[in-house]
């Protein structure tokens, strides 16, 4: 790393595109442009430049063509980066509109209900667990009572997460008013 370059880890989750996009902006605007992201897109390397004013979208398209590609570009989007499904695009803009790279947030919408639906099953699916055998294992014995704490935290995360995307469904809703 030189003085013209910097690397930051970070954790988003497609819940928090939202706050990823603003960081990416901020660190635009304090003249640090991202150049490209690696490690799952958790790791972001930025290039000093002249601090602008960026626009930066986050995309997970259902399906990605050489069409999809051209419509960013011709409207001025740059890709900067992509990763399992994930597309980061850039566009510099002036004044206080920030340009919107989705006419549409129902994919979004739909691929978070779907995310919900799934983290519902699977909390639904340990009450087999508690009620079971295995339930009785984890409260009555020092081992069950050893992997018990994990394995709850592990339900609490997945209850928050679920969570997490119907606000952002929430958010997404209020965005395309």
């Amino acid at each position: 790393m030189t003085r013209d370059t910097l690397v930051r880890w970070h954790v988003w989750f497609h819940w928090t595109t939202d706050q990823f996009e603003d960081w990416l902006e901020a660190m635009a605007a304090q003249g640090w442009h991202l150049v490209k992201t690696d490690r799952w897109m958790h790791r972001s390397h930025f290039r000093r430049e002249v601090p602008k004013k960026v626009r930066y979208c986050v995309d997970f398209p259902g399906e990605v063509t050489d069409e999809y590609y051209t419509i960013y570009r011709d409207a001025g989007w740059e890709l900067v980066s992509s990763a399992l499904g994930w597309y980061i695009w850039r566009t510099e803009y002036s004044g206080e509109r920030r340009p919107e790279l989705f006419n549409d947030v129902e994919p979004l919408i739909q691929r978070n209900n779907n995310l919900v639906l799934v983290m519902a099953m699977a909390l639904l699916a340990q009450v087999g667990v508690f009620v079971g055998g295995p339930g009785r294992w984890l409260v009555s014995t020092t081992a069950g009572r050893i992997v018990l704490v994990p394995y709850v935290l592990l339900m609490v995360g997945l209850a928050a997460a679920a969570g997490a995307a119907l606000a952002h469904n929430r958010r997404l809703k209020a965005r395309k008013r």
